[in-house]
């Protein structure tokens, strides 16, 4: 089989291509960190539950409220200016009304109102 010089340039390109992604792969660009845990918060009662992501462990959202058996956990963040928003508000049960959301200032904007107790692990 002949192979035409136009051939070979583009197999040596795709050589060289897959050399350089395989270098930067294994000895360059900075490592994306993940964090080893995140916040969430129970939409009705405003409590908070701190939950371990490290390794190969995840959350699925809502996370069930090890209390009270619904799924009402979501993650939950603080701004720099010191409010409370919680987010994935979309991800909650159908059948969970808007007033059964006591720790919710605003549904639109997701302003939060956690409880002042200390978060508490949350085996998952």
């Amino acid at each position: 089989m002949d192979a035409k010089p136009w051939q070979i340039g583009v197999v040596v390109v795709g050589l060289l291509g897959g050399l350089a992604l395989l270098g930067w792969q294994l000895f360059g660009g900075k490592e994306i960190r993940r964090p080893d845990e995140i916040l969430l918060m129970d939409v009705i009662t405003g409590d908070r539950f701190v939950a371990d992501v490290s390794g190969h462990k995840a959350v699925i959202l809502p996370e069930r409220n090890p209390d009270t058996q619904q799924y009402t956990l979501l993650p939950l963040s603080q701004d720099k200016d010191g409010t409370w928003r919680v987010r994935r508000l979309d991800q909650l049960p159908p059948d969970l009304k808007p007033e059964q959301m006591e720790a919710i200032e605003s549904l639109d904007a997701g302003l939060a109102k956690p409880s002042s107790a200390k978060p508490r692990p949350l085996k998952n």
